[in-house]
Protein backbone atom coordinates (compact mmCIF):
# COMPACT_ATOMS: atom_id res chain seq x y z
CA UNK A 1 0.00 0.00 0.00
CA UNK A 2 1.30 3.39 -0.88
CA UNK A 3 -0.01 6.38 0.99
CA UNK A 4 3.22 8.51 0.61
CA UNK A 5 5.85 7.94 -2.71
CA UNK A 6 7.18 4.79 -4.23
CA UNK A 7 10.00 5.56 -6.66
CA UNK A 8 11.64 3.41 -8.87
CA UNK A 9 14.49 5.61 -9.25
CA UNK A 10 17.62 4.33 -10.59
CA UNK A 11 18.25 3.24 -14.02
CA UNK A 12 18.63 -0.43 -13.58
CA UNK A 13 16.45 -0.87 -10.83
CA UNK A 14 13.41 -3.37 -10.32
CA UNK A 15 11.14 -3.18 -7.52
CA UNK A 16 8.37 -6.34 -6.89
CA UNK A 17 5.28 -5.80 -5.48
CA UNK A 18 2.28 -8.40 -5.70
CA UNK A 19 -0.51 -5.94 -5.22
CA UNK A 20 -0.55 -2.01 -5.67
CA UNK A 21 -2.58 -0.48 -3.15
CA UNK A 22 -1.97 3.43 -4.19
CA UNK A 23 -2.81 6.56 -2.37
CA UNK A 24 0.08 8.48 -2.89
CA UNK A 25 2.64 8.61 -5.97
CA UNK A 26 4.25 5.94 -7.82
CA UNK A 27 7.29 7.07 -10.12
CA UNK A 28 9.07 4.91 -12.20
CA UNK A 29 12.41 6.83 -13.46
CA UNK A 30 13.92 5.72 -17.30
CA UNK A 31 15.70 2.39 -16.95
CA UNK A 32 13.73 1.24 -13.92
CA UNK A 33 10.82 -0.97 -13.59
CA UNK A 34 8.17 -1.67 -11.31
CA UNK A 35 6.55 -5.47 -11.18
CA UNK A 36 3.37 -6.27 -10.36
CA UNK A 37 3.48 -9.51 -9.58
CA UNK A 38 -0.02 -10.91 -8.05
CA UNK A 39 -2.32 -8.50 -10.12
CA UNK A 40 -2.82 -10.04 -13.35
CA UNK A 41 -4.92 -7.27 -14.42
CA UNK A 42 -2.91 -4.29 -13.61
CA UNK A 43 -3.92 -0.87 -12.70
CA UNK A 44 -7.68 -0.24 -13.76
CA UNK A 45 -8.36 3.24 -11.81
CA UNK A 46 -6.34 5.88 -10.41
CA UNK A 47 -8.16 7.48 -7.46
CA UNK A 48 -8.23 10.73 -6.65
CA UNK A 49 -5.42 10.98 -3.97
CA UNK A 50 -2.86 9.07 -6.44
CA UNK A 51 -0.78 9.68 -8.78
CA UNK A 52 1.09 7.28 -11.45
CA UNK A 53 3.99 9.05 -13.25
CA UNK A 54 6.21 7.44 -15.32
CA UNK A 55 9.39 9.05 -16.39
CA UNK A 56 10.62 7.23 -19.11
CA UNK A 57 10.20 3.77 -16.98
CA UNK A 58 7.94 0.50 -17.42
CA UNK A 59 5.32 -0.89 -14.86
CA UNK A 60 3.81 -4.25 -15.83
CA UNK A 61 1.64 -7.00 -14.40
CA UNK A 62 3.32 -9.92 -15.38
CA UNK A 63 4.47 -9.87 -18.94
CA UNK A 64 1.99 -7.04 -19.65
CA UNK A 65 1.61 -3.31 -19.51
CA UNK A 66 0.29 -2.84 -15.93
CA UNK A 67 -1.82 0.12 -17.30
CA UNK A 68 -3.15 -1.83 -20.29
CA UNK A 69 -6.38 -2.19 -18.96
CA UNK A 70 -6.83 1.02 -17.20
CA UNK A 71 -10.32 2.01 -17.10
CA UNK A 72 -10.92 5.11 -15.11
CA UNK A 73 -8.32 8.17 -13.54
CA UNK A 74 -9.83 10.83 -10.99
CA UNK A 75 -5.96 11.48 -9.86
CA UNK A 76 -2.88 12.15 -11.85
CA UNK A 77 -1.69 10.21 -15.10
CA UNK A 78 2.23 11.30 -16.39
CA UNK A 79 4.07 9.59 -19.06
CA UNK A 80 7.42 10.77 -20.56
CA UNK A 81 8.78 9.19 -23.39
CA UNK A 82 8.06 5.38 -24.87
CA UNK A 83 4.51 4.59 -25.85
CA UNK A 84 1.45 3.21 -23.67
CA UNK A 85 -1.00 1.68 -24.82
CA UNK A 86 -4.38 1.42 -22.80
CA UNK A 87 -7.90 -0.94 -23.84
CA UNK A 88 -10.29 -1.09 -21.15
CA UNK A 89 -12.19 -4.10 -19.92
CA UNK A 90 -15.57 -2.42 -20.97
CA UNK A 91 -14.19 -0.42 -23.84
CA UNK A 92 -15.00 2.77 -22.03
CA UNK A 93 -11.90 5.33 -20.32
CA UNK A 94 -13.09 7.77 -18.30
CA UNK A 95 -10.92 10.62 -16.70
CA UNK A 96 -11.99 13.03 -13.71
CA UNK A 97 -8.91 14.13 -12.83
CA UNK A 98 -8.07 17.93 -13.36
CA UNK A 99 -11.77 19.36 -13.20
CA UNK A 100 -9.99 21.63 -11.05
CA UNK A 101 -6.70 22.50 -13.22
CA UNK A 102 -5.23 24.54 -10.61
CA UNK A 103 -4.64 20.96 -8.82
CA UNK A 104 -2.80 19.27 -12.00
CA UNK A 105 -4.92 16.46 -11.85
CA UNK A 106 -5.82 14.38 -15.13
CA UNK A 107 -3.89 12.48 -18.21
CA UNK A 108 -0.74 14.39 -18.78
CA UNK A 109 1.91 13.43 -22.21
CA UNK A 110 5.25 14.52 -22.41
CA UNK A 111 6.88 13.62 -25.94
CA UNK A 112 5.00 10.45 -26.02
CA UNK A 113 2.90 8.13 -27.35
CA UNK A 114 -0.83 7.31 -25.54
CA UNK A 115 -2.85 4.65 -27.70
CA UNK A 116 -6.52 4.36 -26.39
CA UNK A 117 -8.99 1.62 -27.61
CA UNK A 118 -11.84 3.02 -26.48
CA UNK A 119 -14.57 5.51 -25.72
CA UNK A 120 -13.20 8.42 -24.13
CA UNK A 121 -15.84 10.51 -21.68
CA UNK A 122 -13.76 13.20 -20.05
CA UNK A 123 -14.44 15.05 -17.37
CA UNK A 124 -10.82 16.51 -16.61
CA UNK A 125 -7.87 17.56 -18.09
CA UNK A 126 -6.20 15.66 -20.97
CA UNK A 127 -2.95 17.37 -22.09
CA UNK A 128 -1.14 16.45 -24.87
CA UNK A 129 2.91 18.16 -24.99
CA UNK A 130 4.66 17.25 -28.21
CA UNK A 131 3.30 13.93 -27.92
CA UNK A 132 0.82 12.11 -29.92
CA UNK A 133 -2.87 11.23 -28.48
CA UNK A 134 -4.44 8.39 -30.98
CA UNK A 135 -7.80 7.43 -29.80
CA UNK A 136 -9.69 4.13 -31.72
CA UNK A 137 -13.05 5.39 -30.54
CA UNK A 138 -15.85 8.18 -29.86
CA UNK A 139 -15.01 10.94 -27.58
CA UNK A 140 -16.96 12.72 -24.93
CA UNK A 141 -15.32 15.96 -23.35
CA UNK A 142 -17.19 18.33 -20.73
CA UNK A 143 -13.79 19.95 -19.37
CA UNK A 144 -10.62 20.52 -21.32
CA UNK A 145 -8.40 18.35 -24.07
CA UNK A 146 -5.13 20.08 -24.68
CA UNK A 147 -2.31 20.10 -27.22
CA UNK A 148 0.34 23.04 -25.77
CA UNK A 149 0.42 25.54 -24.23
CA UNK A 150 0.95 24.73 -20.65
CA UNK A 151 4.14 23.84 -20.69
CA UNK A 152 5.03 24.84 -23.96
CA UNK A 153 4.94 21.69 -26.08
CA UNK A 154 4.84 22.05 -30.20
CA UNK A 155 4.05 19.39 -32.79
CA UNK A 156 1.29 17.88 -30.92
CA UNK A 157 -0.97 15.28 -32.46
CA UNK A 158 -4.70 14.34 -31.99
CA UNK A 159 -5.98 11.76 -33.47
CA UNK A 160 -9.84 10.30 -32.86
CA UNK A 161 -10.41 7.52 -34.90
CA UNK A 162 -14.32 8.09 -34.43
CA UNK A 163 -16.49 11.16 -33.53
CA UNK A 164 -15.28 14.09 -31.17
CA UNK A 165 -18.82 15.21 -29.01
CA UNK A 166 -17.43 18.74 -27.37
CA UNK A 167 -20.06 19.60 -24.74
CA UNK A 168 -21.06 22.84 -23.17
CA UNK A 169 -18.41 23.94 -20.99
CA UNK A 170 -15.40 21.57 -22.80
CA UNK A 171 -12.72 23.52 -24.23
CA UNK A 172 -10.74 21.65 -27.31
CA UNK A 173 -7.62 23.91 -27.85
CA UNK A 174 -4.55 23.55 -30.18
CA UNK A 175 -2.81 26.20 -28.32
CA UNK A 176 1.23 26.20 -29.71
CA UNK A 177 2.73 25.85 -32.65
CA UNK A 178 2.04 22.95 -35.28
CA UNK A 179 -0.46 21.34 -33.95
CA UNK A 180 -2.69 18.94 -35.58
CA UNK A 181 -6.07 17.52 -35.13
CA UNK A 182 -7.79 14.79 -37.27
CA UNK A 183 -11.16 13.82 -36.61
CA UNK A 184 -12.14 10.81 -38.47
CA UNK A 185 -16.18 11.07 -37.55
CA UNK A 186 -18.24 14.17 -36.66
CA UNK A 187 -17.18 16.82 -34.98
CA UNK A 188 -20.05 17.99 -32.54
CA UNK A 189 -18.92 21.65 -30.82
CA UNK A 190 -21.60 23.02 -27.99
CA UNK A 191 -18.62 24.71 -26.39
CA UNK A 192 -15.38 26.09 -26.97
CA UNK A 193 -12.86 24.99 -29.83
CA UNK A 194 -9.78 26.72 -30.62
CA UNK A 195 -7.48 26.48 -33.16
CA UNK A 196 -5.44 29.05 -31.82
CA UNK A 197 -1.73 28.11 -32.71
CA UNK A 198 0.71 29.14 -35.31
CA UNK A 199 0.66 26.89 -38.30
CA UNK A 200 -2.04 24.45 -36.15
CA UNK A 201 -4.54 22.48 -38.55
CA UNK A 202 -7.60 20.67 -38.05
CA UNK A 203 -9.13 17.94 -40.11
CA UNK A 204 -12.68 15.98 -39.98
CA UNK A 205 -13.23 13.23 -41.99
CA UNK A 206 -11.87 11.79 -45.06
CA UNK A 207 -12.07 11.59 -48.56
CA UNK A 208 -12.63 8.78 -48.42
CA UNK A 209 -15.30 8.98 -45.84
CA UNK A 210 -16.94 12.02 -45.13
CA UNK A 211 -17.75 13.71 -42.32
CA UNK A 212 -19.90 16.52 -40.94
CA UNK A 213 -18.76 19.88 -38.52
CA UNK A 214 -21.06 20.70 -36.72
CA UNK A 215 -20.82 23.54 -34.74
CA UNK A 216 -23.20 25.36 -32.05
CA UNK A 217 -20.96 26.85 -29.85
CA UNK A 218 -17.87 28.90 -30.11
CA UNK A 219 -15.34 27.82 -32.59
CA UNK A 220 -12.26 30.21 -33.00
CA UNK A 221 -9.71 30.03 -36.01
CA UNK A 222 -6.38 32.40 -36.08
CA UNK A 223 -5.19 33.73 -39.49
CA UNK A 224 -2.37 31.11 -39.40
CA UNK A 225 -4.53 28.19 -39.16
CA UNK A 226 -5.91 25.72 -41.68
CA UNK A 227 -9.45 24.00 -41.32
CA UNK A 228 -10.61 21.33 -43.61
CA UNK A 229 -13.83 19.35 -43.38
CA UNK A 230 -14.68 16.27 -45.92
CA UNK A 231 -18.57 16.69 -45.45
CA UNK A 232 -20.96 19.25 -44.62
CA UNK A 233 -20.47 22.48 -42.00
CA UNK A 234 -23.44 23.26 -40.08
CA UNK A 235 -23.54 26.46 -37.87
CA UNK A 236 -25.95 27.68 -35.86
CA UNK A 237 -25.73 30.33 -33.11
CA UNK A 238 -29.37 31.51 -33.09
Amino acid sequence: SVGATLCSCWTGSVINIGNLVNNGAVIVEPGATLNLTNQPNGVQDISATASIILYGGAINAGANNALAKLSSVEGTLELFGPTTSIAPVGGVFTNSGGSDYLFKRGVYIFESTLNVTAKVNNFGTIDAESSFLNINGDVNNSHIILLGSSYEGINSTLTINGALTNLDGGIVQLADPSETAAIRGVLTNIGNFYVSGSGTSLTVGTQANPAALVNIGDLRISNSSTVQVYGNVFIDRS
